[in-house]
This record gives structure tokens, sequence and C-alpha cells, in this order.
């Protein structure tokens, strides 16, 4: 199947379960984001930062899912990347980071 995605995705059903919360199950994986069905509770709206698996997200993109006799709101979220650490400390990019050691 021919697919305009830049990243290749993996399709979840909703029965098979992978739920990361009470509110949202997931639809589909990639490497950068997610796209989950909302099953209780209210819609986040684009541009929204939500908290899901203990991990930041924003909305991209809002849609609808049938599933047999029900219609479930769907979201698009891209995944907010962590800081990155450098042996457990946070380093600003604008600071180079190096390891030196005396010559003998």
């Amino acid at each position: 199947m021919l697919s305009s995605r830049s990243h290749q995705r993996r399709r979840v059903y909703l029965t098979e379960g992978i739920e990361l919360s009470d509110r949202f199950a997931v639809l589909d994986l990639s490497r950068d984001g997610l796209g989950v069905a909302v099953v209780d509770g209210p819609v986040p709206s684009v541009g929204e930062t939500i908290e899901i698996g203990g991990t930041a997200a924003v909305v991209r993109h809002t849609g609808r899912l049938r599933s047999g006799d029900r219609i479930h709101p769907r979201l698009g979220l891209s995944l907010v990347a962590a800081q990155e650490r450098c042996a457990g400390f946070i380093v600003p990019g604008d600071m180079p980071v190096f390891a030196s050691a005396p010559s003998p």
C-alpha cells in the first residue's frame, strides 16, 4: 500500500487493547508520534499539549473513528522530545560538550 506519510506506522485496532490511560486507546504508532482514540473525557483541541503515558504530546490533528455503532474522537499526536542529557546532566544546546584527560 502506497503511503504519503513520512514515517512507517503500525496500525493498531481498538480490540487489541493498547491503552496508555483510561482516556486514550492507541490506533497507530510511529517513531515520533501516535494516533489515539478518545474513549472517555473531554477532547483536547489542536495545538494543546497533553500528557499521555507519562510523556508530553502535542495534538496535531483531530478526526473521527467509527467502531461498530460508536463514533470516537481521533487525535494525531506528536511526541515532545525529552531534554538531552550528558552523563545525567542537562546540557544547553549552545554549550559544546567534550571530554578531555591529562596526557602522560
